[in-house]
């Protein structure tokens, strides 16, 4: 089964790479999971040899072409299996979306923690009094130093 994305935007591409290679590295730790793989550049060859002007579609959807290789085991559950390809977009829609989401969260998060430290960085303004004893410097020169070259 072949799926070709196009994203507008760059950030759901970039996302949208990060859940297929999700899905790709899932076949190794799920035992039954169906061989999922990604193609950018090209095609992949068996979308190639069924439809020889594959090329044009990749040119139209420039966020790679999507093959998920469903095995004899996945045929006893077809109803599953059918229902899941079904809702591919979907998933892979919600799953970005809630990415953004997320990332945004923690964004302000931390701008939020920057703002609290800059509050507790403020300086309390001088109320014009100076202390007993002490010299005020203007720029590094003393108020003394600065009459004596006049």
């Amino acid at each position: 089964v072949y799926y070709a994305l196009n994203f507008i935007d760059i950030t759901d591409k970039t996302l949208a790479k990060l859940i297929v290679n999700e899905l790709v590295e899932a076949k190794r730790h799920v035992k039954d999971a169906p061989a999922v793989s990604i193609s950018f550049d090209a095609p992949p060859e068996g979308l190639q040899r069924e439809f020889p002007n594959s090329d044009a579609v990749k040119q139209k959807y420039q966020s790679g072409i999507v093959a998920i290789t469903i095995f004899e085991s996945h045929f006893k559950r077809l109803d599953t299996v059918a229902t899941t390809l079904q809702g591919f977009r979907n998933y892979m829609h919600y799953h970005i979306h809630a990415n953004k989401t997320y990332l945004h969260g923690r964004i302000r998060k931390k701008v939020a923690a920057l703002q609290k430290s800059l509050n507790n960085a403020k300086y309390e303004k001088d109320s014009g009094k100076t202390q007993k004893g002490v010299q005020e410097t203007v720029f590094g020169i003393n108020e003394d130093e600065e009459e004596k070259t006049q």
